[in-house]
């Protein structure tokens, strides 16, 4: 097992601007561009003065972002050290140990047995043996309120008093007697009571029963020893837990009474009206256990009762909901709620059940946010909420259940803030996916799953599933790394598959479920065979990370021998030995060097080492160029000219004015001393301070001699050993024996948690466009249930088998005899017919009939039926088809066949239209402005509202691009039916005009001048392109506010209003923008909108100044020659103008203007079809189409994106690479290398793409230059988490050396 210390971790303080109440959370700022990020509040936080600052660590996800969260170890240690006693509370149980929780919201674990009975001491005090991390390290000093861990009475004693009756059961004496929380004891009492109803038919035989076991109860309690045989705190809960146990058999009885005389739904009726009042009732408890014993009775009033419940609590403050006992009752009943509909997930699958869900988790979660928690399992609930608010139309569905994830195995104490203020469940979920999506922690804790035949393991954000027999010498992962899944999904076999199903020999999803069979056949069916598993063979300069074993005894003194091990999975095992007086560094680290020089706190270190060769049939392993490496970049990375080291002096070199060295660090010197001072100072042993450390000759670091350290004692082994542990990044391997003992152990995932594990990877799977990938997850979630033994697998095998048709369809745009053969026996799949499966067989079914007449009655009857408007349109589109293509109109029966592509959900088969990928918060798709959706009659004011409504929101957002002409599923589909409307007459300028007014008049003239249109380039068919700049005032429709929720816009109700314009305001703050009420007074009205200089006009453009703005800089490598009088012209196309109000035109002539432009480019004839490079100051990056420019009409003005200031310009083919040089956080200057070809191509007024997702201070150079001038060793296409190579490094500065004009 493997602990890493990631280098990207590092504690720093941030400032608190403000905090939100509401929410509990701080609202903090880091970073040089002062983003805002959400930090969830400690229980001691919540009732405190705001901190200006707070100590956090900063981290890199696993998917490469950055993110925040508090420092716990820091704060723990303001109020604990090691060493103090503290008395902690029992918060819950959970797996193997018990949660405790001390009064300012710190927790620690502790191992059950250390408390064998909680109920009799709940309160515990113990020794803090270490602070680490999130938790406090402690054993147990003392138990408090009670000296004894057991019941005096034994189980046998109490079986003797209750008598021989069935319900005398094991399960009812354990309750009695065993361990449950007194607060917990309630809700326990009535599940048993509960299990004991559910084994009844007959309720009048339920009710004697319950009479009898009521009535003995209170005779035993009353009339017998029990209550003598115990002392004063045994007595005391057994007094308790007897009268819950008679109370709520009481309570039952009338609920059954009530049911028979049909008075159950009445008796709900009268208690919610008070609810609703008054917020009370009188007796709650009674109140509440009958309605959850009448809903036993009747599941179905309870699906009925609950939005109006989740409204009671809503209407009023939810201080009175949380009053004692109505909190923990409220959580009751909701939590009944929710373990109903969990334990029906084909439920989950329906719009209004999901809604009701995500309000009732977020309520219940709001209710026991400061007590009750123990009263259900927050870390499933939570889970459930964040995966349930993935199905909202939200923007980024897929970082919600990264949450839903990291909550799961994580057992986090952050949470976002549930909304309770609205009945809107959409509101509430993009609100929750906004509130976690800057605070999401990075790492995953170790967790697994073991049974017979398999072990899921979680480990280093990696999610693996392993045949119960695999070991490093015999493992197989059969599933390829192309397919890129989920936190790395992977399955390990011990058992080799076949040639045909090895790597990357098919993508198709035959293969996969091929693949998939014999997966599941070699985990649960095959027998496993331990064969020993071929070592691979390792070639000379291959780089694996090795641990050191043990030191090797030589004769030959300067040697100094240790045996190493490889690490690397599917290597583990291969041994050699590595030479640490040669291969290691450039020093030698002396002849007492040992083992535990290369081991860090007590386990070994994880170094990188390369294969020299293979010596007398051992693997001879070196570090040498890799250590020097890591020298150089750590200085880069750690050191700067004012950096201060201590180091020991070796023997100056003869004929060199330097003296090598060894800092405390490890690192290798070069030392020189200022001018004037004699060179003799630096003598051999002693230790020195240098400063001015700077890049030498390999494998030195240049620094400078400023005084001696006279009273140091230097150890050369101790600087090796820091030395190694900074070139391991402190990651040091555990072995499997040891794991236990390992302060990141792994815990054991439960079967509930498992279950929604395999809930999670199946929602992940519905937002897979790929169907190769939901066949891969659908497929592991099949491998779950079977570990679970859950009947959800067959389910599986069902969904499976229709990713299978549909993927045949998809493919062919017909069924296969196969396939066709299973849909015309619709039993064959055991579908049943109130299953949403079900109906998306009948849609198999449905398509199955594309060019068959014989099934016209049975389309034209599903047409006709209202009940599923999915199968209507799709038989009404089938019937169509079949018709149209009859008649020979084979364009039209084509267009009709992707419109049902389209309502399947399935990518465009053909390659000649556009593909604009998917909505999501930025981008919406429609397909008219005349047409409303599904409906074949035009009603261009209806429609042009709902447009209206679109643009309104992405103004009250983040902005955003509204296309249309473009359908569902990101494909052009044109407006040419639009133009056809009377309003147009076919005319594409009265189109854009009609947008342009329409805005102006019902949204206003700050909304228009935030519009742009444009009609999109290199489509078959017209697509208009209306791009939306945010409004930082709000914007109103008719009196009706808009905003952007996911991928829709949504009303803002009266509710959410106030809330609404308020953020709005906030939001302004923070991006910047002033509002109308800070903005000074504008006297000049704007010109109605049919004056303004549209796009493309040839209006001569008003400047903004009347001097040249500063002149854009070009390519220094390609030729730019303007005129024809001067050198090294060549023959000229056209020239390309940009003028200095953001604006460009083109020319066929050259008009010897160009010191009126900001840069003229002139197009040579073989650079017709190449592409236009244009590069922002912000670091993104347009690629337009010369082709496509050159057909605008010449000495024309055309707008281009003027967001931000234009820097670089120039033209380039799909051979060349686009050099960007960052200046990173730390005044690092870089420089990135990217395929022209690898860029998304765009128009001149997009505002184009960026290459890297990490922060930089500043641009410092552009180029473009041709592949072939690249040196090999140059990396092309880096990840997008890394800005490039450092100049400062040996081969940074080489790269400086060959580019004209970049500067170290």
């Amino acid at each position: 097992m493997i602990l890493p210390e990631t280098k990207e971790k590092q504690r720093i303080t941030v400032d608190v601007v403000r905090t939100d109440p509401d929410s509990h959370q701080f609202i903090v700022t880091y970073g040089n561009d002062g983003k805002l990020y959400r930090l969830p509040m400690l229980l001691y936080q919540k009732r405190s003065t705001v901190p200006d600052t707070l100590p956090c660590i900063i981290e890199e996800s696993f998917n490469g972002g950055i993110h925040l969260r508090q420092d716990y170890e820091t704060l723990i240690r303001q109020f604990y050290h090691e060493g103090d006693k503290v008395e902690f509370s029992i918060k819950r149980s959970h797996d193997n140990f018990y949660i405790l929780q001390e009064s300012h919201g710190f927790t620690t674990r502790l191992d059950k047995s250390c408390i064998p009975n909680p109920a009799l001491t709940p309160r515990i005090i113990c020794q803090v043996e270490k602070i680490k991390g999130r938790y406090m390290h402690v054993q147990p000093v003392e138990n408090l309120q009670a000296n004894k861990y057991d019941f005096p009475i034994k189980d046998h004693e109490l079986s003797s008093l209750l008598g021989n009756r069935k319900w005398n059961s094991n399960s009812l004496r354990e309750l009695l007697l065993g361990s449950t929380n007194p607060d917990l004891f309630d809700n326990a009492c009535y599940q048993w009571i509960a299990n004991m109803a559910s084994e009844y038919h007959d309720k009048d035989l339920l009710r004697q029963d319950l009479i009898d076991f009521k009535d003995c109860l209170l005779h035993v309690l009353e009339q017998s020893e029990l209550l003598n045989m115990c002392d004063a705190v045994s007595r005391d809960i057994l007094e308790h837990r007897f009268t819950d146990f008679i109370e709520q058999t009481s309570f039952f009885i009338n609920a059954l009474d009530l049911v028979k005389n049909q008075l159950g739904e009445k008796y709900i009726e009268q208690a919610l009206n008070k609810l609703e009042c008054s917020n009370y009732v009188f007796h709650p408890r009674e109140c509440f256990f009958t309605m959850l014993c009448i809903f036993l009775q009747d599941d179905s009033l309870m699906q009925k009762c609950m939005p109006r419940m989740i409204s009671i609590i809503r209407k009023h403050d939810l201080a009175l909901s949380k009053r004692a006992p109505f909190g923990k009752l409220w959580i009751t009943l909701l939590e009944y709620y929710i373990r109903k509909s969990y334990e029906t997930p084909d439920s989950l699958n329906s719009q209004g059940t999901i809604e009701t869900m995500i309000q009732a988790l977020a309520l219940q979660l709001n209710l026991a946010e400061d007590d009750g928690s123990d009263l259900f399992d927050v870390v499933l609930n939570r889970s459930l909420l964040y995966r349930l608010c993935s199905k909202m139309g939200v923007a980024d569905p897929k970082s919600l259940l990264e949450e839903s994830l990291y909550n799961l195995v994580s057992d986090s104490g952050d949470q976002a803030a549930y909304v309770v203020n609205t009945d809107d469940a959409t509101l509430t979920a993009n609100i929750i996916a906004n509130q976690v999506s800057d605070t999401i922690d990075s790492s995953l804790a170790p967790v697994e799953y073991m049974t017979d035949n398999a072990k899921l393991l979680i480990k280093e954000g990696k999610i693996s599933i392993s045949a119960s027999d695999v070991n490093s010498e015999n493992v197989y992962t059969p599933l390829p790394t192309r397919l890129n899944l989920w936190h790395a999904f992977t399955i390990r076999l011990s058992e080799k598959p076949s040639a045909d199903l090895r790597g990357n020999k098919s993508n198709t999803l035959p293969h996969f479920k091929q693949l998939w069979d014999f997966i599941y056949k070699s985990l649960f069916i095959g027998k496993h065979h331990n064969k020993k598993k071929e070592k691979p063979r390792l070639l000379p300069g291959e780089e694996v990370s090795i641990i050191i074993k043990q030191k090797i005894p030589s004769d030959d003194e300067s040697k100094l021998l240790f045996q190493c091990e490889v690490i690397d999975e599917e290597l583990q095992g291969i041994k050699g030995y590595i030479d640490a007086a040669r291969d290691i560094v450039p020093y030698y680290p002396g002849k007492k060097l040992s083992l535990e020089d290369f081991y860090h706190n007590g386990s070994p270190l994880i170094l990188p080492a390369a294969v020299d060769g293979i010596e007398d049939g051992e693997y001879h392993f070196v570090m040498n160029e890799i250590c020097i490496d890591f020298m150089e970049d750590y200085r880069v990375e750690h050191l700067n000219f004012n950096s201060r080291l201590k180091c020991v002096l070796n023997n100056p070199q003869p004929g060199i004015k330097r003296v090598p060295a060894i800092s405390t660090n490890g690192l290798s010197l070069s030392v020189d001393v200022e001018p004037g001072t004699p060179l003799s100072v630096l003598s051999k042993g002693k230790v020195v301070e240098v400063y001015k450390p700077t890049q030498g000759r390999p494998p030195y670091i240049n620094a400078t001699y400023r005084a001696d350290v006279p009273d140091m004692i230097f150890s050369v082994g101790a600087a090796f050993h820091q030395f190694m542990v900074n070139l391991a990044h402190g990651e040091v391997f555990i072995n499997e024996e040891e794991q236990e003992n390992s302060e990141d152990f792994t815990s054991t995932m439960d079967a509930d948690h498992l279950t929604e594990l395999m809930y999670i990877f199946e929602t992940y799977a519905s937002f897979e466009d790929d169907y190769i990938k939901a066949y891969n997850y659908i497929s592991t979630c099949r491998v779950l249930a079977r570990m679970l033994n859950s009947e959800r697998e067959q389910y599986y095998c069902k969904r499976l088998s229709l990713l299978e048709l549909l993927n045949d369809f998809a493919l062919n745009n017909s069924f296969s005899k196969e396939s066709l053969a299973i849909l015309n026996n619709a039993d064959s799949l055991g579908f049943e017919q109130d299953s949403h499966l079900y109906n998306d067989f009948q849609q198999m079914i449905i398509v199955s009939w594309l060019d068959n007449d014989e099934h016209y009655d049975e389309l034209y009857q599903m047409s006709c039926k209202r009940e599923n408007p999915t199968l209507q349109m799709l038989a009404a589109l089938v019937m169509s088809h079949n018709t149209v293509k009859k008649a020979g109109l084979i364009s039209q029966a084509d267009e009709i066949r992707e419109k049902i592509r389209s309502i399947l959900k399935l990518r465009h088969n053909q390659s000649d239209k556009k593909d604009y990928g998917r909505e999501d918060y930025h981008t919406e798709f429609k397909t008219s402005i005349v047409y409303p959706e599904n409906s074949m009659q035009s009603n261009l004011a209806v429609q042009t509202t709902k447009i209206l409504q679109e643009i309104c929101a992405f103004l009250n957002a983040d902005g955003g691009t509204l296309y249309l002409g473009v359908n569902d599923q990101g494909i052009e589909s044109g407006v040419e039916e639009d133009l056809k409307h009377p309003k147009f007459n076919g005319s594409l300028d009265h189109y854009e005009d009609y947008i342009h007014n329409q805005v102006a008049t019902y949204l206003g003239q700050e909304a228009a001048h935030n519009i742009k249109t444009r009609w999109e380039e290199g489509t078959k068919a017209n697509v208009l392109a209306i791009s939306i700049l945010p409004s930082p005032d709000p914007i109103a429709l008719k009196g009706e506010y808009y905003e952007r929720m996911g991928k829709s816009a949504r009303r803002v109700n009266s509710d959410y209003l106030t809330a609404f314009l308020i953020g709005r305001k906030k939001w302004a703050s923070e991006h910047q923008m002033k509002t109308k009420d800070e903005s000074p007074a504008i006297i000049n009205t704007p010109a109605p909108i049919s004056q303004e200089i549209n796009v493309g006009t040839s209006t001569t453009p008003v400047p903004f100044t009347n001097k040249i703005k500063d002149k854009i800089q070009t390519s220094r490598f390609r030729n730019n020659v303007i005129h024809d009088y001067e050198l090294n012209y060549l023959p000229t196309t056209a020239y390309l103008c940009f003028i200095d109000n953001d604006e460009y035109k083109l020319l066929h002539q050259d008009d010897y203007r160009t010191e009126d432009y900001r840069l003229e480019l002139a197009i040579h004839e073989e650079e017709e079809k190449s592409w236009l490079i244009m590069v922002y100051s912000d670091g993104r990056v347009v690629k337009a189409s010369m082709e496509k420019l050159l057909h605008r009409d010449c000495d024309r003005t055309f707008k281009r994106y003027s967001g931000k200031e234009l820097i670089y310009a120039s033209i380039a083919n799909d051979d060349d690479e686009l050099i960007l040089g960052f200046v990173d956080g730390k005044s690092n200057k870089r420089l990135r290398f990217d395929d022209i070809s690898k860029i998304k191509e765009n128009s001149m007024q997009d505002y184009g793409e960026t290459l890297c997702d990490v922060n930089f201070s500043d641009i410092h150079y552009v180029e473009i230059i041709n592949r072939d001038k690249v040196p090999e060793w140059v990396q092309l296409n880096p990840p997008r988490k890394e800005l490039g190579i450092v100049l400062k490094t040996v081969n940074g500065k080489r790269i400086a050396d060959m580019l004209p004009g970049c500067s170290i």
